[in-house]
């Protein structure tokens, strides 16, 4: 099967979401150089009324985070919650993924909300408990059916291994199924993604859409699953393939074992990617997100949670040279710092071993941009396209890119294009 191929499906048919990548780039150059500069007091326009509370809310969201990793709960004086729209931090929580944990710091608290707002609260937080439950059956599955038809060991990146660290690890709001799939009698971590595609669709009858950068991807029960055969995509930036190689290495490390309960898959083993391993994947996928678009409060907390649980076993000089070598730990030390400053308020300097930014201009800059993204998808300008808008956000991230990773915003510009034009991903 060629690169590119979905097999499974008829010709013609799509598979899961439509990519959001500009599409037609060539033919919307002149549609972004041809209109006026955008400037900021432009979307402040556009932004409106959502501007005037987003600053404050974001602040009590903050504090509601903070109030449920610590148990205790969140100090919010009479005045300070007196004109406090409620609703509007409601669904600031949901668009930061972060629901069900700031509702947690909410039941801890001592607030008055409205009860509408709370009914409309807890929904989101059963929801959010029904897709954790589901994302369990379907990882147990799949971890059953590789396993005993395969030989094949499960890993799973991020969401699963995050959520252990929670208070409450069914309110870590699920997104995709990340995994890497080796055998289970190799002596090293060898990437079997292929005979884990072959054995899904031969044994589930699921179409795998091969048409991604680093990874396949398969609908199971409605869940998208990546399947990985390079943990990071190596094809949009020279760097990314240095990390690759890193990551790698650090993969070889031991895998953490998680037994699912007998509910789940018959109580399969999971695995989770050594410390080591996933401090550096964990920081460059937050790191890649926030340069390209933005980053969310839920990966914040993942981070400052996996810190919290880890600091002790992370080998912190390696990780610094690794930083610094993919021109990352800027970046790293203003987002400790943010930890320490917000969700972890109380902690010592000492849980980062020392790795923090004296730069409060910067911390308070990203903070910002990641409750409140300047250029959030969908703040399009009259007739203006969408990939008109990415090109137009990506060259506004040029700071973003300057602390995230090497490469000059040119450099960055073509091999990111180029990288989408072999994969004609442009929609």
């Amino acid at each position: 099967m060629s690169k590119g191929a979905v097999f499974g499906t008829e010709k013609g048919q799509k598979q899961g979401p439509d990519w959001a990548f500009p599409g037609k780039f060539i033919n919307n150059l002149c549609t972004v150089f041809g209109r006026k500069k955008w400037s900021s007091d432009d979307n402040k326009k556009r932004m409106g009324a959502l501007r005037k509370w987003m600053k404050k809310e974001g602040e009590i969201l903050l504090s509601l985070l903070q109030a449920a990793v610590s148990g205790a709960g969140a100090e919010l004086s009479g005045p300070a919650q007196a004109d406090v729209d409620w609703y509007a931090v409601m669904r600031l929580a949901e668009q930061q993924r972060v629901a069900a944990v700031s509702y947690d710091g909410l039941t801890i608290s001592n607030v008055v909300v409205d009860e509408q707002t709370r009914l409309a609260w807890c929904g989101m937080v059963a929801s959010t408990e029904m897709a954790y439950s589901n994302h369990l059956q379907a990882i147990g599955d799949l971890a059953t059916l590789l396993s005993s038809e395969g030989g094949l060991n499960i890993g799973v990146l991020k969401g699963l291994g995050c959520s252990t660290l929670y208070p409450t690890p069914n309110h870590r709001a699920p997104g995709d199924i990340d995994l890497f799939l080796w055998r289970r009698e190799d002596k090293r971590v060898r990437c079997c993604q292929q005979e884990g595609d072959f054995l899904v669709h031969k044994h589930l009858d699921i179409p795998i859409d091969n048409t991604h950068a680093h990874h396949t991807v398969f609908y199971l029960n409605n869940i998208m699953v990546e399947n990985h055969y390079n943990f990071i995509n190596i094809e949009d930036l020279r760097s990314s393939r240095r990390v690759e190689q890193r990551l790698i290495e650090l993969s070889q490390g031991e895998w953490r074992t998680f037994r699912l309960k007998k509910g789940n898959g018959s109580g399969a083993a999971i695995f989770l990617p050594p410390v080591d391993f996933d401090t550096l994947f964990l920081s460059r996928h937050m790191a890649r997100h926030f340069s390209g678009s933005n980053t969310i409060l839920r990966q914040l907390l993942d981070w400052a949670l996996f810190v919290r649980r880890f600091h002790n076993e992370i080998d912190w000089e390696s990780a610094v040279k690794d930083w610094k070598a993919f021109a990352m730990l800027p970046f790293v030390k203003c987002i400790n710092t943010i930890c320490l400053d917000t969700i972890l308020k109380g902690e010592t300097n000492d849980l980062f071993h020392g790795v923090t930014s004296d730069d409060k201009v910067l911390c308070d800059r990203i903070l910002n941009e990641i409750i409140e993204p300047k250029m959030a998808l969908g703040q399009t300008k009259g007739r203006e396209t969408r990939p008109a808008f990415r090109l137009r956000r990506f060259l506004s991230n040029g700071w973003k890119r300057k602390i995230t990773y090497e490469e000059s915003t040119p450099e960055a510009f073509v091999s990111i294009g180029w990288s989408h034009l072999k994969r004609k991903d442009f929609n």
